[in-house]
């Protein structure tokens, strides 16, 4: 059965002669503004706010940024450090023992996965399963456009990245006109996001002498409060053993202490400045087109407020 992300990717897809990495996180310096996981909600819902507006005019159903929001998943929030932080690649940003406290490291989630649950679909769209194959063309040259030539619109990634292009046609490419100035400037931003890979910023923190430093002061802390471990994600790793094993009690403890531990050994301060370090240190390899992208960046945030200022869509 056609599903809505079905029809979704064919109009939202980028190209690009290479393949991309994954998004990033964290501070960005001062040359760009930070693309962290806020600003990148923000960008999505309001472009997907914009689209649900123009297919409303042609008569078709697509769903606002509201009934985007509420679909678990519908952002890939990943990177977010609020998400199972103490067992992801921002494993120094799990500090706030009060959350802990309530929360554990969120491994209840992980626990039942592997269960295959059909992929949730936003409220708000069409019934696909009752349209004919007349409507369902149509439906989707409105959303994407006619895939022309012509409608396409190209640059070159920032930093040996490839070619990356999109089409401006279709109620898609409208919104992400309206958001950033031009299919170019919307491009400039795909290419800033999928350039600082995740893998490469936490690889450039574990590298850093500093932190390095730090990570043995919180091993230490933890090793004082029972648990040995010499990382936060090892930290993670105990309490997901061990609730599996039915003892659930013990994921709030090892979180607690693993909080309690990185504000005792500075970890997070000592992580962040280490990612923004390894971010400017990038940013700099983008010369002279510094500055559109931070243009197109800021372009694309103010648009976005505007187009949300009376949508109750959470971003932070």
């Amino acid at each position: 059965m056609r599903s809505f992300s079905a029809a979704l990717l064919l109009a939202a897809m980028v190209s690009t002669s290479c393949t991309a990495s994954p998004t990033p996180s964290g501070e960005l310096g001062e040359a760009v503004p930070p693309m962290d996981t806020p600003v990148k909600k923000l960008l999505f819902y309001a472009e997907e706010e914009l689209v649900s507006r123009c297919m409303a005019e042609e008569g078709l159903l697509y769903p606002d940024a509201a009934a985007w929001s509420r679909v678990s998943g519908s952002f890939d929030g990943t990177d977010d450090p609020s998400v199972n932080a103490g067992l992801g690649l921002f494993e120094w940003r799990f500090d706030n023992a009060e959350t802990a406290a309530r929360h554990g490291f969120v491994l209840e989630t992980l626990i039942g996965a592997g269960t295959e649950e059909p992929v949730a679909q936003p409220d708000g769209g069409p019934d696909f399963g009752s349209m004919t194959q007349d409507e369902l063309n149509r439906y989707d040259a409105v959303l994407g456009g006619s895939g022309a030539a012509d409608s396409v619109r190209e640059i070159e990634g920032l930093v040996g990245e490839g070619t990356l292009f999109a089409s401006q046609e279709g109620c898609v490419g409208a919104a992400r006109v309206e958001m950033y100035g031009s299919i170019e400037n919307y491009l400039l931003v795909v290419s800033y996001r999928n350039l600082a890979s995740l893998f490469e910023g936490a690889d450039a923190v574990n590298q850093n002498a500093d932190y390095k430093a730090a990570l043995e002061r919180w091993s230490s802390c933890m090793d004082r409060s029972g648990f040995d471990v010499s990382r936060p994600s090892e930290a993670g790793q105990l309490a997901l053993s061990r609730a599996g094993e039915g003892d659930l009690d013990v994921e709030f403890t090892v979180a607690v202490a693993t909080a309690e531990c990185n504000a005792e050994a500075e970890l997070r301060a000592a992580g962040d400045e280490a990612l923004d370090g390894y971010f400017a240190d990038l940013t700099k390899e983008f010369g002279p087109r510094v500055g559109a992208v931070r243009d197109a960046v800021n372009t694309a945030v103010s648009q976005a407020r505007r187009v949300l200022a009376d949508s109750a869509v959470e971003t932070e």
